[in-house]
């Protein structure tokens, strides 16, 4: 996994709230090489389904949207090394807001405006790495999807891997919303 921001802070854990603000949450899944052998036969409203889920879950004080996006290895390994400066595809890629996730379409100081979404960024996956991946580990391609896409939200809401704690951290989360949010095909 890549992520195009490092954040050194804690994961950010944003309060639960009442059931209106389910409906806040904005989901555009764009197949970006539709028609692709790579990326052919996705379920986008599935994906799409699993993200809203998963960020409703996760609280919101406000209406949020995030995009997702799913790529082949050309894009994948092109949009790696222009953001990341790594040479070759990768899984997923986040490309988070800078700045707090909650106030990131707020007012010029910072603070949330309300009426207005707060845009989290772009989670980028290729399903052609994830096969691989899915492969290697004797699991389904689906059940590897979703944990990309449950990695790359939290991405988005500044968890981070970069020590033992925060992987550890992180990995719980994302057992806790694949769990709740998830179901495994056969």
């Amino acid at each position: 996994c890549r992520t195009s921001s490092t954040r050194t802070t804690a994961p950010t854990r944003v309060p639960a709230v009442a059931e209106p603000a389910v409906t806040g949450v904005l989901v555009e899944a764009i197949d970006a090489e539709a028609g692709s052998e790579s990326t052919s036969g996705l379920d986008l409203a599935r994906w799409t389904d699993l993200a809203r889920s998963v960020l409703a879950g996760m609280g919101s004080e406000r209406p949020v949207e995030m995009g997702l996006r799913f790529v082949g290895r050309t894009e994948m390994a092109q949009l790696n090394e222009q953001h990341m400066g790594h040479a070759g595809p990768t899984d997923v890629l986040s490309f988070p807001v800078d700045g707090d996730p909650r106030a990131a379409a707020g007012a010029p100081d910072g603070s949330p405006a309300d009426d207005e979404p707060a845009v989290l960024g772009d989670v980028i996956v290729c399903p052609d790495i994830a096969a691989a991946g899915a492969a290697e580990r004797s699991i389904p391609v689906d059940d590897e999807l979703a944990l990309l896409i449950v990695h790359g939200i939290l991405h988005l809401l500044g968890w981070d891997h970069a020590t033992t704690e925060q992987t550890a951290a992180m990995q719980a989360e994302e057992r806790r919303l694949l769990g709740e949010h998830h179901v495994t095909t056969p």
